[in-house]
Formats: structure tokens, sequence, C-alpha cells
């Protein structure tokens, strides 16, 4: 692997041989990485592979977590765990990325999965992050779970307006720790960090 793809916590292809990822972190030592958990410094970056050529394409994100990519493949989209924030990229003809639009949350945001018929990002979410930290030291202890919708619109600027939906919240009675939520016609599947998953019927989505 090339020198740029060093703490990869996700990626999204975009061709046969070409994707982009998301480096969590800068450190890959442990003491490095705790501090940098300590500290919530945005040391996070966005890289581009293609046939074996690697490169970084974006940085300053808070622990980025989950990326994913618009229908049409002008936007990508990146989320940040420590940030709370969504990063909406604009993708170049030489698949470097401009940052169009943050759009802050105020939760834990984990991995991206987006509708190719509406373009509606979903994501999911630690509500409280203390929680998570709580649950991935000892599963036993519950940890928040919490599912967003954003509809961006068909125009994304930074001053366009976005329609933030939580379509489900829980405390870790039900579910702990989820980690990603995808839809399809009505039904919502939610996937954790270490236990089982959730299968919802969305109503009004």
């Amino acid at each position: 692997m090339g020198k740029t793809i060093y703490s990869v916590n996700d990626v999204v292809a975009v061709g046969p041989e070409s994707f982009y990822y998301t480096n969590d972190k800068y450190f890959v030592n442990k003491w490095g990485r705790v501090f940098e958990a300590m500290t919530r410094v945005a040391w996070g970056t966005v890289g581009f592979y293609d046939n074996g050529k690697d490169s970084i394409v974006a940085t300053g994100l808070c622990f980025a977590n989950g990326i994913n990519i618009s229908p049409d493949m002008r936007h990508v989209y990146v989320s940040t765990t420590f940030g709370g924030e969504v990063f909406v990229y604009e993708r170049k003809g030489d698949n470097s990325l401009k940052e169009i639009k943050q759009i802050k949350l105020y939760s834990g945001l984990d991995n991206i999965e987006v509708d190719m018929h509406t373009g509606d990002l979903w994501l999911g979410c630690h509500p409280v992050l203390h929680t998570l930290t709580e649950h991935m030291s000892n599963i036993s202890n519950p940890g928040g779970s919490q599912v967003l919708r954003l509809r961006l619109g068909e125009t994304v600027t930074q001053s366009s307006n976005v329609d933030i939906t939580e379509v489900f919240v829980d405390d870790g009675s039900m579910i702990n720790s989820q980690t990603v939520a995808s839809y399809y016609e009505g039904k919502l599947l939610i996937g954790t960090l270490f236990g089982k998953t959730a299968f919802c019927e969305v109503k009004h989505a």
C-alpha cells in the first residue's frame, strides 16, 4: 500500500481500481492515537487511490470516519466522529476535492449510507460519545444509538438548507453503539459495533 494509506477507517469505490478513503488518525502507534483522541486534534484525512498511486486530497478532519459518494458521482461526503460534522466536497475532474459545505450535527458520526434514488444521507451516530468509549471497554455497558437522515436538495452550496431528521434513537436498551444505518424502500437495517442488528420499518421517510 501507499504512504498515505495508514489508518484507514472507510473506503468508497469510484472505479475498478480507484477509491477514496478516510484516515481517521495521523498516528499509527498506540500512544500517538491516544493523544489524538484525548486532544481532539483535526489530523484526519481523505485520500484517493488510483491504479497503484495514492495521495491526500483533504485534511483537517477530527477523526475522519465514514465516506460515501452521491448518486451522480459529483460529491463526496465524509463524517467526523469527534467533530460531529459532515463535510461535503465537490469532486473535480482530476479527482481532487473542493470543500463546499460543513454540516454540524452535534453527534458522534460513524458510517454514511446514500439512498441511490433520492440522494439522502443516512448516518449511524453515537449521540453520547462517552457511552461509546465505555461500551468499547466493556460491552456490558450500554452505548447509545442514533440514526439521522440528511436531505441536501438538488443544489449543494455553503448557504443551502439541509433537512435533518432524527429517525431513530436508543439509549442502549434495544441495541448498543450502532455504526451504520442502511435504508431501502421503507425498511431500515441498523448495524452495531459488537452486537446484534435491528430491522425497522420507517414511516413517512
